[in-house]
């Protein structure tokens, strides 16, 4: 047999991926969600989700799994831009689905 070892940033890696996936899940189902305290607990699971995904991509981070260049300020003023102006004239707002639950 090969001694195949699943390394600490193999295992971070997966942890992130599936955080992302979870994440996904969970908003997609509070956007769907029509009564208002399951709608309050799966808000407040999704943010205890994002809580995880953040911890565990700071922990890649700090350990140089996950490298990240700062941001370049006229790029960060663009974006703000950008995303005041689809604000301001309704763009980013998506046509609400039926909700099934």
């Amino acid at each position: 047999m090969g001694n195949n070892q699943y390394t600490e940033k193999e295992a971070l890696k997966d942890a992130l991926e599936a955080q992302k996936q979870i994440s996904g899940m969970f908003n997609s189902f509070t956007n769907e969600c029509m009564h208002p305290e399951l709608h309050k607990t799966m808000l407040d699971i999704l943010n205890d989700e994002h809580s995880i995904q953040f911890d565990v991509f700071n922990d890649m981070h700090k350990r140089g799994y996950y490298p990240v260049s700062p941001a370049q300020q006229d790029k960060v003023n663009k974006m703000k831009d950008t995303h005041a102006a689809q604000v301001s004239s309704g763009q980013n707002q998506q046509k609400p689905k039926e909700p099934r639950i």
